[in-house]
């Protein structure tokens, strides 16, 4: 199968449904409509809240469900996910970039989740996403 042919389901507009860092959930149906659009191999966020995630390219492996933010040269994100229908499922390692950022993190930062879950202390980020195109 091709790249293309890989991507195409990803493909579009989605709207964050929930966002979980570290044990800290929040309900984003609550008036707080971000949304972001997949281009190819690229995330391009509709809002701007940090220039960190304006607009990223990723790395996929659906065999695994790997797909990996690809931050700067040498700074990625690993993490996995998960497409069901119109909902999109994401679950990152946040350790690389927070110890490019300078904080004091302890861990693999190399390793991706192994489920989607971000529980406090993980420094995993979860995003579930639901289509609008």
């Amino acid at each position: 199968m091709t790249l293309q042919a890989e991507l195409a389901p990803l493909q579009g507009m989605w709207r964050f449904v929930m966002i979980e860092v570290d044990g800290d959930r929040l309900d984003m149906n609550q008036g707080n409509a971000k949304t972001v659009t997949i281009e190819g191999d690229e995330w391009v966020s509709n809002f701007a809240p940090s220039q960190v995630m304006t607009r990223r390219r990723f790395a996929l492996d659906p065999a695994r469900h790997r797909l990996d933010f690809l931050i700067a040269p040498d700074l990625t994100t690993p993490g996995i996910y998960s497409l069901d229908g119109r909902q999109l499922q994401l679950c990152m390692n946040q350790r690389a970039l927070k110890k490019a950022l300078g904080w004091p993190v302890e861990g693999d930062d190399r390793a991706p989740p192994t489920k989607f879950a971000a529980p406090l202390g993980s420094h995993y980020r979860l995003w579930v996403l639901e289509r609008t195109t």
